[in-house]
Parts: structure tokens; sequence; C-alpha cells
């Protein structure tokens, strides 16, 4: 993604006003840059990186111009045609106008990321209300726990709020809960001190550490053996935590994001998954959707796992429009993981011509020729 720093557009009718330039400081000292030359939007590298409207008491905007509108101040005349999305006193409070920009600044960076394909691909109303979620609470600090099934992109969301962030620039450091045994977890997640156990040669840092100043994902955490979540709350309420066999205490300067496929509520009621720890993690839950839901997201979702398999120098599938009626049929259980398998084996099949029915997997044919029989045959019973 790009660095370059996103650009304020001052609507002036004097661009060497006292409150403009003084705007202008105050916008470079939040990070962002300003213009008050409308004709640069003409360039399409500088619309790109336009963020918004400012207007210090002025007429409204031009409806030509498609970028959100920031009031300061009152406006001499009110346009009909247009709402600003926001409008402040002026001079301004600085923390509220940069927590505006924030915002307008990571929708902007959702529809870059989604244009990379390094983020969700759809144009659903489901995907766009979680892109929408991911952009609100990515510039804060906010525990996020992402629920849904395997397989429909949870360490995508998790790696796109880390991108979003402040922290974007500090690592990303990801921990499968569940694939590590329970005895080893402590360790895994806060490191350890030289001989705090058999086999502890060395001192070793870990995961917390490791993402000093970024985000760290926990992913599976309701695999996470109940000895462990207690640990867990301490950091979430606390900010420390200690290596195993040592005893400074260092501070957690994390982002922390937490993603299940469980029904942790269920786990709560069970007693499997502490309820203290539950509503710690539950700030701002985002709930992704099965594949099945988003049908009509299936095309693009598959064309941006065929440019992937391409960019890795492996056999990337042509689809044939027959092709993508079926993948739009199929139910995936396996969801996003599943479609992918799937067109890594349907390129390894039809490298040199359009896939075919033939090239899908039995299971995939089987539920095609129930909904669409070849002529002559009665379709397969449910």
């Amino acid at each position: 993604m790009a660095r370059s720093k996103p650009q304020c557009w001052i609507d002036a009718h004097d661009p060497e006003h006292q409150s403009v330039q003084l705007l202008a400081e105050q916008l470079a000292l939040l990070g962002f840059d300003a213009f008050t030359e409308p004709d640069r939007l003409d360039c399409a590298d500088n619309r790109s990186l336009a963020l918004c409207r400012l207007s210090i008491n002025a007429p409204g905007p031009n409806p030509e111009v498609e970028l959100p509108w920031i009031v300061l101040g009152d406006l001499k005349t009110k346009p009909s045609h247009i709402t600003p999305m926001a409008q402040l006193p002026w001079p301004c409070d600085l923390q509220t106008l940069q927590a505006i920009l924030d915002r307008i600044w990571a929708n902007r960076k959702v529809e870059m990321l989604a244009e990379e394909n390094k983020g969700l691909i759809g144009s659903s109303e489901p995907v766009k209300q979680i892109r929408h979620e991911v952009a609100q609470v990515a510039p804060t600090d906010a525990t996020v726990l992402i629920l849904g099934e395997t397989g429909t992109g949870k360490e995508v969301i998790a790696r796109m709020l880390h991108l979003l962030s402040n922290r974007a620039d500090k690592p990303f450091v990801p921990v499968n809960c569940g694939a590590i045994p329970g005895e080893l977890l402590e360790s895994e997640l806060f490191g350890h001190e030289k001989g705090a156990f058999t086999g502890a040669i060395n001192q070793r840092k870990g995961r917390f550490e490791l993402a000093e100043g970024g985000t760290i994902f926990l992913d599976e955490i309701g695999d996470m053996p109940l000895s462990m979540q207690v640990k867990i709350l301490r950091v979430l309420q606390e900010r420390r935590f200690e290596r195993v066999g040592g005893t400074q205490s260092f501070k957690a300067d994390v982002r922390i994001v937490a993603a299940t496929h469980r029904n942790l509520l269920e786990m709560v009621e069970r007693g499997d998954f502490r309820e203290d720890l539950y509503y710690r993690l539950n700030v701002f839950p985002i709930y992704t959707r099965p594949l099945r839901e988003i049908r009509a997201d299936i095309p693009a979702i598959a064309q941006a796992l065929s440019e992937r398999l391409s960019r890795e120098g492996r056999p990337a599938p042509r689809l044939s429009d027959e092709v993508l009626t079926a993948l739009r049929q199929y139910h995936w259980p396996g969801n996003v993981r599943e479609l992918s398998n799937v067109l890594e084996r349907l390129g390894i099949l039809a490298p040199d011509r359009p896939a075919e029915i033939r090239d899908l997997p039995p299971n995939l044919r089987m539920q095609t020729e129930s909904v669409n029989p070849p002529k002559g045959h009665p379709a397969v019973p449910k």
C-alpha cells in the first residue's frame, strides 16, 4: 500500500487567509497534507489520495466533487443538494478532527486493500458492512473479536485491522492457539527465562514481546485452555505480563485481536470459557459471513484467488460460465479455503484450456448434476 500522505482540500475563497493557513498547519500536525487549488483534483494520482473537502464558513460544495465534506464553523449559505458528513466549531478541537479524518482515511484504505486483493473481496451488502466496521474500529486500539465459520477470512480481517491502524508499521504477530499444546502455550505467548523448565537452555521472547507496538492475533482462542485464559485476562486488564520462570514485569503495548469459529457464549454456559474473559474480548465483535450467504461475490473472490495462484507461480484456472454457475450453486462447507483448493485443482487439471464441469471434484459435480440434470435423465433425489 502506498505510504503517501492523504490530502485534504481546503475549499476557501481566499487561500492566503489566516484561518486557512492555520488549518493547513494543524492538518500537517495530524499527518495530513493540505491543498487549496481544486485543479489538483484533475490529476488521477492526486484524486486517489484526496481525502475530504474542508470548508471554513464557506458556501456549499460543488456537487460534482465526490469527496466527504467537513464544515468548520457556520455556513453562510446552506446548500440543499448535499449534507456535510460532519460539522465542527471553528477553531476546532484537533482530537475530534483527527478522529473524523482517521475514519475517512481508514475507509479509503479498505477500498485500496480490496483493489490490491489484500482485503475482503466482494460488493455484496454483508461484505460492505464488514469493511465499514473494520474501517470504523481499525484506527482505535479497541480489542476486536472476530467470529465466524472456519475459512471465512478471519485472519484477512485481522490483518486489515492492523494495516489500517496507527500500528501498521509495527509487527503483526499471529498465534494459532489451537495448534500449540496447552503446556507450551504460556511459553509461546509470554516467553521464558533460561532454566525455567527442562529444555529451556536459553532465554526466549514470547509472541507478546515480538508484537511490541503492533498487533497480536489470537486465532482460535476458543481452543485455549482455561489455565491460560486467566493469564490472557490479566494482560487485557493490566497490560502487563511476565516470562515463564521470571519475575520482571513487561508492559504489553499491543493491540489484541482474537478470533474463533466456536460459540463462546455456549462455552461460557458449559464452563469451558471464562465469562470475564469473554466480555473483555467482546468489545467490538465482527461477524464473518459463510460463502453460501454471499454467493454473488463468488466470481470476484474466485478471480482474486486465481490471480494469487498466478503470482505464486502456480497454474491458475480459466473459469467457464458453466463452472462459475456450479461454484455459485455449491454450499461450500469449507468456505473460501475450500474454494481456493478447488481452484488450485482446476488450474492443475486444465492448465491450457478453460476449466469444465468434468474437472470439478466429485462432490461439486454431483450437486451440479442434481440441480441441472442432463437431458433425458431424472434429477438425483434429495
